[in-house]
């Protein structure tokens, strides 16, 4: 596959006076659209699917191993309306974070139109004749309406667009009914802070029109991709100059858009309707079509993948329940995406938080043996507490776990015994069982008390199944003598680490923000 510059392309359009699809087309014209998917395949055929992102994720702009995954499956969400047709999407947050650049600088083959255009915009214009009238806005294979927050004049036009999205038919000039593979791209600014993902519950499409907020409106769109600082803390874009030319991009798009689509999640459990099931559906096909072109997805992707599918479109249901990007079936595909050559090494995983995870690993020499991972920019500025909390209470380090910066999504430290947290995970996300028994260690307790009153000694050896009351009673009280810690809060157990000498502190986000 023909592997270009993308920044020599566009100084070479600047030179010579063309735009940059003319220079595209000029240094694409010697590959053949109809072999472009043989020539991925071959392309794929050696490559992992760590690789592949690196590679996709290259050629968009975007760093592969800077970002956090929030800020990368965002970015690569954005690809599949050019992959799937009839995909559509809303892409709100604050300015600045390049919500629509995907579909006017990175691949500017998607027409794109400020604010709300007209019932006879979108349709074609009737009174013209079809050969000298402009294309009508529905034949375009990506139409995005940047910044439609403002517009008031969309009496016609949102109910044109809401049938057509339902019936993907559209009478054509006001005349013939015409079919559309048109996937609907709007944007807005919002700039309410968002602090977590409860924040999106019901106030996400406020600054929409009311037509539009409407659920049956929203109910035809696959999902939204939220744009905030506080979600993504920092986009870091690719430094390298070589990647995937965006033409070749293109014409691999059009492709996989006519590829048929397979049933990857099912309604069997009820949790969504058959319409929203079929959006995720349409999701998870398009990530396959992007990353196992030449070959069947593995099942850790398309567990991955069903949970972010899953969180998008939870965004648009009209229900206080926001599904979270990332849980136990996204391990495994987290752990490869990251940790690909110590996957077998990993001891466990623990989630610190919902946007934090640590990975434990066995038998490293390295100095340090586990590493924490921000899933998204809430996940970095815990990442952030927890490094300045160290600083700042250095008096008492012999309480306190060692961090070690590696990238604002990632930290390093050594782990000497076992996170309390009773929830831990192997790698392919399966729960991994502890014997904690509440009622053993109470009688045990009583026994100790008895023979104590009596003079006399056990006269075998016990030992406490898991952690008993009395002992997370003495952490508690560490944590209020050095830390001023509230009295009247519950301690997490994913916030110390246990062995069998002493006890120290982890997670401080989670120990002071509850």
């Amino acid at each position: 596959m023909k592997i270009i510059n993308p920044k020599i392309s566009i100084r070479e359009a600047q030179n010579n006076n063309l735009s940059y699809l003319e220079t595209q087309s000029n240094i694409s014209n010697s590959i053949e659209e109809d072999n472009i998917l043989d020539t991925f395949k071959e392309f794929y055929k050696d490559k992992d699917i760590t690789q592949r992102f690196k590679w996709i994720l290259n050629s968009i702009g975007i760093s592969s191993t800077e970002n956090n995954i929030y800020t990368i499956m965002t970015e690569l969400t954005k690809l599949l309306p050019f992959i799937q047709p009839n995909y559509n999407l809303f892409l709100i947050g604050e300015s600045g974070l390049g919500k629509s650049s995907t579909f006017s600088l990175v691949l500017p083959f998607a027409k794109t139109v400020t604010g709300m255009p007209t019932e006879a915009v979108l349709r074609g214009n009737e009174r013209k004749n079809d050969n000298n009238s402009d294309s009508p806005l529905l034949e375009s294979d990506v139409l995005v309406l940047e910044e439609v927050a403002d517009c008031t004049n969309t009496t016609n036009s949102i109910p044109l667009l809401k049938n057509t999205l339902s019936s993907f038919k559209y009478l054509k000039n006001n005349k013939e009914e015409t079919r559309t593979n048109c996937s609907l791209i709007i944007t807005s600014n919002e700039y309410i802070e968002k602090s977590s993902y409860k924040c999106f519950s019901k106030t996400l499409h406020k600054p929409l029109p009311l037509g539009i907020q409407d659920f049956a409106f929203l109910n035809r769109f696959n999902g939204t991709l939220p744009h905030y600082n506080s979600l993504f803390f920092s986009r870091k874009y690719s430094n390298s100059d070589v990647g995937i030319h965006c033409y070749q991009l293109h014409l691999l798009f059009k492709k996989l858009k006519s590829l048929t689509n397979t049933t990857y999640y099912s309604t069997i459990n009820k949790e969504f309707s058959t319409r929203e099931a079929s959006n995720i559906n349409s999701t998870v096909n398009g990530f396959v079509k992007l990353f196992y072109l030449d070959t069947e997805p593995e099942e850790h992707f398309l567990d991955f993948i069903i949970e972010w599918a899953k969180y998008i479109l939870s965004l648009n249901i009209s229900t206080e329940k926001i599904y979270y990007p990332f849980t136990s079936k996204s391990l495994n595909f987290i752990s490869t995406l990251f940790f690909k050559s110590k996957k077998n090494d990993i001891e466990y995983i623990c989630f610190l938080s919902r946007s934090r995870l640590v990975f434990k690993f066995k038998n490293d020499d390295s100095p340090t043996n586990a590493k924490i991972i921000a899933l998204d920019g809430f996940g970095v500025q815990e990442n952030i507490f927890d490094l300045d909390f160290i600083k700042q209470n250095s008096l008492h380090k012999d309480f306190l776990i060692n961090l070690y910066k590696e990238k604002n999504f990632l930290l390093s430290l050594q782990i000497d015994g076992e996170i309390a947290n009773s929830k831990k995970f192997k790698s392919n996300g399966t729960l991994i069982n502890f014997d904690f028994n509440q009622e053993f260690n109470n009688l045990l307790l009583d026994y100790i008390e008895l023979s104590a009153q009596k003079g006399s000694y056990l006269n075998k050896s016990y030992s406490f199944k898991g952690l008993p009351s009395f002992y997370e009673k003495i952490i508690e009280n560490k944590a209020i003598e050095l830390f001023n810690y509230p009295k009247s809060t519950y301690l997490n157990k994913s916030c110390y680490i246990l062995n069998n000498k002493n006890f120290k502190f982890i997670n401080y986000y989670k120990l002071f923000n509850k």
